[in-house]
């Protein structure tokens, strides 16, 4: 099975329970927890004999010894039988479902006040747990900064004033609850009114259909600028196509009338953009959009003839483009592969999508879908509290906070942008990508992130930055880390939109190990996570209009996907950016990608090897050096072994001392010339003694370490030299 996106073999779990002296029999399964996430349940046949009573919670601890955290049941409950079918196979209907006693938490802490009480049962709630310890990290328990936008919004409307950060900070009840206390009772969600964000000269003239209207944010600006100003018919069209396996005949209608009412639900699915005739550019939000659907049946055809259909399906759409002014910016197709399967592609335009819109869209769509292909009425909508109206008024709020534009101004003051190898790339014009194979690492590199307290997204980002550290030499430098603005309100997750705002994030050398780099990771993480609206654009325009990011790392858990109604390893993409190096994180590897102008083929799976060389040594040891070089062994061999040995003539004296014995030789020759400064060989000698006789009375001598800070001059070469004959470093 497959669990959050974790490919799970339940024998080798029933295997790990069976070596318990007193279970003689067991099965494990998969059932849905209250917001339809998927848990293992555990059922277990005792030696009841001996009338054993088992410690669910000492075996969980005794798994989680031997499987990875992903492969340890949440729950166990103790059956007389395995229920058969008359075939002999397990009955898993029967199965009973699991109570709250049957989850084991590890060191479990119940609430001890009546505000702890109140805040467990918001937390189970949300991430959909029977119960949370008063104690249990918000990481652990599955945390990601899309299900804290859940939290904090179910907490605000409960009257508590807590942000993302905070839970990031506090991580646990306990904490939480000291720093919120008991909460006021009244929502502390507020939405804007429609219209509200544009003067009564532009509403007077918008079109009768027209149900709200705002600015378009920053980002939004800027693709449609260079939407409209390239000839590259692929930037900012992407096209999603997710494969189905579908044991019921292909309905049409459904999918039709899903389409329908799937857009009449999301403003962002009925909105067209317009950068001119108005007083500033604007998105109109119309009442009522028919979106364009296409249905192929390619049944009956080769595996090749299909192939060959959606390219030309892709090349087709890409010459279409959309008219901006004219919604909805995206269309339906079904492609009809088999009786057994179906594609549904979308072709949309960035503009108004993320990766997270898109894959809830794709959810959403299925299941009404499904309900109206078995004549069943679709689960009825639940609006969230917010809109994607009120996160543009967000942005307009971070552009004039003093705080936010101080936060991002030291940012770009204080760190140098990242510059990628000048020689590392070719020709211009060609794609190039290398994958990064992480998952046989996960167990380990998920070990360091509870160690460090925090997310393996954060484990990850942390390799990425000991990775670009390898290729600069700037001691504090900032690269681009891909935010979503999504608000901390209920439902917010919900609220389909572009929500995404890549920002420079810095970093400085100096963490002595793997875990503290990744803490200094999450605290640079959390440190940003309040200021996290304020658009690229602006923060470029704080560089002086700089070219501000070159390198993209994103950190993607579509967790929302269920796997078992879409074959995700089938799933096909377009899109484009403008970074010259992506790095994306998902699915167990890292996905590598750039132009040819920056990196060579060859060159970008050197770099491959190096993320994994990094990874590799973060797992093995949370404790071990982080300052030292980590490259793969075909980089160790080219700068140690043959460049390293391959010499003309042996060495055997020390720089110094061949300086030296050259003074001899010619004392009154001109050593050094800096302007119109010259010393001989003498003198530079001369010079260069008493600075090591200097050093020498200070305590310097072999296995010592001496700082020089010095411009090039004709102090420098005497220094160098000075402390080299004192037989430091």
């Amino acid at each position: 099975v497959k669990i959050r996106g974790y490919r799970i073999e339940l024998g080798e779990i029933e295997a790990r329970l069976r070596e318990h002296p007193h279970i003689t029999d067991t099965v494990v399964t998969v059932r849905e927890n209250t917001n339809g996430e998927k848990t293992l349940v555990a059922y277990l046949i005792t030696d009841t004999v001996l009338g054993t009573t088992i410690d669910t919670a000492v075996l969980r601890a005794e798994l989680a010894d031997k499987l990875p955290e992903y492969m340890v049941p949440t729950a166990y409950l103790t059956i007389d039988t395995i229920p058969l079918t008359p075939n002999g196979k397990i009955d898993h209907r029967a199965l009973p479902a699991p109570d709250l006693d049957a989850f084991a938490t590890t060191g479990y802490t119940a609430p001890r006040t009546p505000a702890e009480e109140h805040l467990a049962a918001v937390w189970a709630e949300v991430l959909g747990l029977p119960q949370v310890g008063v104690e249990d990290s918000f990481f652990d328990l599955g945390g990601d900064s899309i299900r804290a936008v859940r939290l904090v919004g179910a907490l605000r409307a409960a009257g508590y004033d807590v942000t993302i950060r905070d839970v990031f900070q506090q991580r646990t009840i306990t904490a939480m609850a000291t720093a919120v206390g008991d909460g006021t009772g009244e929502s502390l969600i507020t939405a804007v009114q429609p219209f509200a964000q544009i003067s009564d000269e532009d509403r007077k003239t918008l079109p009768a259909d027209i149900v709200d209207a705002y600015p378009l944010s920053q980002i939004q600006t800027g693709m449609l600028v260079e939407l409209m100003s390239t000839e590259n018919e692929h930037v900012y069209r992407n096209i999603n196509s997710s494969r189905i396996p579908d044991p019921h005949p292909f309905d049409a209608e459904a999918f039709r009338r899903a389409a329908d009412l799937v857009v009449a639900r999301h403003d962002i699915l009925r909105t067209s953009m317009h950068l001119d005739g108005y007083s500033q550019p604007l998105q109109l939000v119309h009442a009522d959009v028919k979106i364009p659907v296409a249905i192929h049946d390619l049944r009956g055809l080769s595996q090749a003839a299909i192939a060959e259909r959606a390219r030309a399906y892709v090349e087709q759409e890409n010459r279409t483009g959309f008219e901006l002014a004219t919604a909805p910016l995206m269309r339906f197709a079904a492609h009809v592969e088999s009786d057994q399967a179906w594609r549904l592609t979308v072709s949309h335009l960035h503009v108004i999508t993320d990766g997270w819109t898109i894959n809830s869209l794709l959810m959403e769509f299925l299941s009404t879908y499904q309900a109206l292909r078995d004549g069943l009425e679709p689960a009825a909508y639940e609006v969230p509290s917010v809109r994607y109206a009120d996160y543009i008024a967000a942005e307009q709020d971070a552009l004039s906070d003093p705080q936010t534009q101080e936060f991002w101004q030291q940012v770009v003051d204080t760190h140098s942008p990242l510059a990628l190898p000048a020689t590392w790339g070719g020709e211009p014009g060609e794609s190039v990508t290398a994958r990064v194979p992480f998952a046989d690492l996960e167990d380990g590199l998920r070990k360091l992130a509870t160690e460090a307290k925090t997310s393996l997204k954060s484990v990850m980002l942390a390799a990425h930055l000991k990775v670009l550290g390898s290729l600069t030499a700037e001691d504090a430098f900032h690269t681009g880390v891909v935010y979503h603005g999504r608000l901390e309100a209920p439902g917010a997750d919900r609220v389909f939109g572009m929500h995404l705002n890549t920002l420079p994030f810095p970093t400085t050398r100096g963490a002595k190990t793997w875990r503290e780099l990744v803490e200094r990771t999450h605290a640079t993480e959390t440190a940003i996570w309040s200021h996290r609206r304020y658009p690229l654009p602006a923060v470029q325009r704080a560089a002086g209009n700089s070219d501000l990011i070159n390198v993209m790392f994103e950190f993607q858990d579509f967790h929302q996907v269920d796997t078992d109604a879409v074959d995700v390893e089938a799933s096909l993409n377009q899109g484009t950016t403008e970074f010259a190096l992506n790095a994306i994180a998902s699915g167990g590897a890292v996905q590598l990608g750039g132009s040819s102008e920056f990196f060579t083929a060859a060159n970008l799976e050197r770099l491959g090897a190096m993320y994994r060389s990094v990874l590799e040594a973060m797992a093995a040891d949370a404790d071990g050096d982080a300052r030292a070089a980590h490259l793969p062994a075909d980089e160790l061999f080219r700068l140690l072994d043959t460049w390293n040995t391959a010499v003309e003539q042996p060495v055997d004296d020390c720089v110094h001392e061949l300086f030296a014995a050259q003074a001899a030789r010619t004392p009154d020759a001109i050593a050094l010339t800096s302007g119109s400064a010259h010393l001989t060989y003498a003198e530079l000698d001369e010079r260069a003694n008493r600075i090591a006789h200097h050093l020498t009375a200070l305590g310097a001598g072999p296995e010592r370490i001496v700082g020089l800070s010095l411009e090039r001059g004709p102090d420098l070469i005497p220094a160098l030299l000075g402390i080299l004959k004192s037989g430091a470093a």
